[in-house]
């Protein structure tokens, strides 16, 4: 499965790619706030490279969270599978995350096994 990441800690990016490649998928795109979340995307729309998933940060620098990303890449392309990720699960958070567009919804911290199985599940779908 080829997956964007979208995380503002560089940690967590690293985290997360090791893992995702672990468990032999491949990272075509990181991102660390909406300007480049969207140049990055746009750049893997337009050479065909979509990933099948995508695991976006909620809080983000900047105006614009991982919902407004969500919500634009999901307009550019439904059948992507956006896994949010977020240190604040609320209630709240997670239904404007999954009205945004978003598959799922993982709450930091989490193990990379719940990760992984939150990606394969939705791209199973």
């Amino acid at each position: 499965m080829k997956v964007m990441i979208v995380d503002d800690a560089a940690f967590m990016r690293m985290m997360i790619r090791k893992h995702l490649e672990e468990a032999g998928h491949e990272v075509v795109a990181e991102a660390f706030e909406y300007h480049s979340a969207m140049d990055e995307f746009k750049k893997l729309l337009k050479f065909g490279r979509l990933p099948d998933a995508i695991t976006m940060d909620i809080t983000l620098p900047g105006r614009r969270s991982g919902i407004d990303i969500t919500r634009e890449i999901h307009a550019l392309a439904p059948d992507v599978r956006i896994v949010m990720t977020s240190a604040m699960g609320t209630q709240h958070m997670v239904i404007d995350a999954m009205k945004a567009g978003a598959s799922d919804f993982v709450v930091k911290p989490f193990k990379p096994e719940q990760l992984v199985a939150a990606l394969e599940r939705r791209a199973a779908e």
